[in-house]
């Protein structure tokens, strides 16, 4: 099913309305502060008004509140950024100028699909508007929260909302068991591109769960970033929650997530350094799902023979459909180093931009992965682009590489990993940052990471004069 019916759609408007009041009534009367403010609006976007958008979601209201107080709050007082952060974040509008005067000089860059100057120009503005800056903005409001919150509370706030998503995510599959109206479903909070999965009578027992973010792989990642913190507190019963409903997720990307944790954690959990953690486990694993590709015609033929098991469906379907793809269409080369491309996203920019390989220099602009000629979407060429689809590609570094251009990208990797004050930010919590660097790769947590990052910050900052008051 593509759209919910009428009534559906006047409902989850209904519902995401009462929880943005809802939210912003419980943070402005301090029942809630701004980062379980800001994380149960994330926890929430399943619910958004499809009048307005797909993104009119409780975040959004949420991220606009802040980008408009926050921007006043520095414009009165005054306040300045440093020019190295300015920078940094005015970075990514060189790509969408870049392709401008390509296009001036008469450069093809979307094989005749071409948008005008002015569309790219607006398409830039739009993209920080919209996106960019108010998730920058909530950085600056979570850097000041800094100063009356520990770190172990930010840990807290984040497994508490992954193990209320846990329970919600079980009530929704015990639910779905047992009614099979598609707008039932819908109001409570299960999405239409799941719905098939318990309404229309296909693959009911392989039921996807998403709680109430806005896919099954976005429940997936918040999962997968509060594993460590469980891990660290010895919680085994919420670990084993997690990992529980984790599984039924049937992502991908919680599989990913869980090596990782592996990796950073426990294969080289003696690395400090942040760069070293994500250097050593990117390679690391690399060469995991290179050895998966590898095993390819080994894993499909269990999977074959299994393929009745409750288990080895849960786990293997999504990505045998993946790594089984280019076997039927020799067009396609479906894997990067053993990654498997998801063949209606990640695949066509992939064979988009193998016919112009310079072009990751620079990126193809801001908001116009629309513009992709519908030619290279040879499993659904359906999806015409007229420069109206947007969408977010799973495989991160790469959708930043293609919106922004790798030199841009590896800038913004090198200042986001620098050192932080090992005075203040404790082993663990370096390792953590790390762990979330590494994971963005795959999956899109950049909100969390914009979080966390401006929490340390601000805990530097806030704590300096302390230390060296002690120090005297």
């Amino acid at each position: 099913m593509d759209s919910t019916s009428i009534i559906a759609d006047i409902l989850i408007s209904i519902e995401c309305i009462a929880l943005t009041i809802l939210l912003f009534w419980l943070y402005n009367s301090a029942k809630i502060n701004a980062i379980e403010f800001i994380l149960f609006g994330a926890a929430c976007s399943t619910f958004y008004i499809p009048f307005i958008s797909i993104t009119a979601t409780p975040l959004f209201f949420i991220s606009t509140y802040f980008f408009i107080s926050e921007g006043v709050a520095i414009f009165r007082n005054n306040l300045r950024l440093k020019l190295s952060l300015l920078i940094i974040l005015f970075l990514p509008v060189l790509s969408s100028i870049t392709i401008s005067v390509l296009l001036s000089l008469g450069y093809d860059v979307f094989d005749g699909n071409n948008p005008s100057i002015g569309r790219v120009l607006y398409d830039g503005v739009f993209f920080y508007v919209k996106y960019f800056l108010p998730i920058i903005f909530l950085g600056t409001k979570i850097y000041r929260e800094s100063r009356t919150h520990d770190i172990n509370y930010f840990f807290s706030i984040i497994r508490k909302v992954a193990i209320y998503s846990c329970y919600i995510g079980l009530f929704q599959l015990v639910l779905s068991s047992i009614i099979k109206d598609e707008t039932i479903l819908r109001v409570i909070g299960m999405r239409s591109n799941y719905l098939a999965y318990v309404a229309g009578g296909q693959d009911a027992a392989n039921a996807r769960v998403s709680a109430f973010f806005i896919e099954p792989k976005f429940l997936a990642a918040f999962l997968v970033v509060s594993i460590p913190l469980f891990l660290k507190e010895k919680k085994i019963a919420s670990l084993i929650l997690v990992l529980i409903v984790g599984l039924l997720t049937a992502s991908q990307t919680f599989m990913v997530g869980v090596l990782l944790t592996g990796i950073i954690f426990f294969i080289i959990k003696k690395i400090k350094n942040i760069r070293a953690n994500v250097a050593l486990g990117l390679i690391m694993i690399v060469i995991v799902f290179y050895s998966i590709s590898l095993l390819k015609v080994a894993i499909l033929d269990f999977y074959n023979a299994h393929s009745g098991n409750y288990v080895v469906n849960l786990v293997l379907s999504r990505a045998v459909d993946r790594y089984n793809a280019d076997a039927e269409d020799g067009e396609a080369n479906m894997n990067f180093l053993g990654i498997p491309l998801q063949k209606d996203s990640d695949l066509p920019i992939a064979l988009f931009f193998a016919t112009k390989p310079l072009l990751y220099l620079s990126g193809y602009g801001l908001k116009n992965g629309g513009f992709v000629p519908a030619k290279y979407y040879i499993f659904d060429e359906e999806r015409v682009k007229d420069g109206s689809l947007t969408y977010n590609l799973d495989i991160r570094w790469f959708y930043f590489t293609c919106e922004f251009g790798l030199i841009i990208f590896l800038i913004w990797l090198h200042y986001f990993t620098k050192k932080f004050d090992p005075a203040i930010i404790t082993p663990f919590e370096n390792k953590y940052y790390a762990f979330l660097i590494v994971f963005l790769f795959f999956s899109g947590i950049e909100l969390y990471i914009i979080l966390l990052y401006a929490f340390y910050m601000g805990l530097s900052y806030y704590n300096k004069p302390e230390r060296i008051v002690s120090l005297h």
